[in-house]
């Protein structure tokens, strides 16, 4: 894993195929984006929104770190009982295939922004890749394939929101990983 100076959303690259497999584990997955969405905890903190008990969240804690995903916060106290952890980065990528390594990566960050702002990013990614979309197929370079770019802008529930809230319609289709607790 490496924290690339060209990246400017400050991920962190993930290529060890066993990190990316312990990303693979839903409570992990679950502690590292309740991290970055809220900052340091504890594992008891984190317990109840991950479905799991202190100590196992504790150990998902410990293994995330194992791989760099996790660290001590940087204001953790000297009781160790008490250890606060952090997100090492706001997201996290994986290169594809070594060719196309550059360019091709799947993340996931995580930003904070307004109904206006997220409505001007969509347009600044739409005006960038349309003429791509609208290309003649005469005038793609000889060595071009095609590309997926799949985008996903999940708004997280209000901070004031609770669980006892009603589901809204069209609920059911929420992405896993993707929380609705505040």
């Amino acid at each position: 894993m490496v924290m690339d100076s060209g990246n400017r959303l400050g991920d962190i690259e993930i290529t060890d195929p066993k990190a990316m497999r312990a990303l693979a584990h839903p409570v992990r997955l679950a502690v590292l984006e309740r991290l970055q969405r809220e900052g340091p905890a504890t594992a008891t903190q984190l317990s109840p929104h991950v479905g799991a008990t202190p100590s196992v969240t504790s150990w998902h804690l410990r293994h995330l770190a194992t791989f760099g995903l996790v660290g001590d916060a940087a204001e953790a106290a000297g009781d160790r009982r008490e250890r606060r952890w952090e997100a090492v980065a706001r997201g996290f990528r994986f290169p594809v295939e070594p060719a196309w390594r550059r360019g091709a990566k799947v993340g996931n960050t995580r930003v904070v922004v307004s109904a206006d702002e997220l409505a001007a990013i969509e347009d600044a990614m739409e005006a960038v890749l349309a003429p791509y979309v609208a290309r003649d197929p005469a005038d793609r370079p000889a060595d071009s394939r095609g590309v997926r770019f799949l985008r996903y802008a999940l708004p997280e529930a209000a901070a004031d929101a609770t669980d006892e809230h009603p589901a809204s319609p069209g609920d059911e289709g929420v992405v896993p990983g993707a929380s609705r607790r505040p």
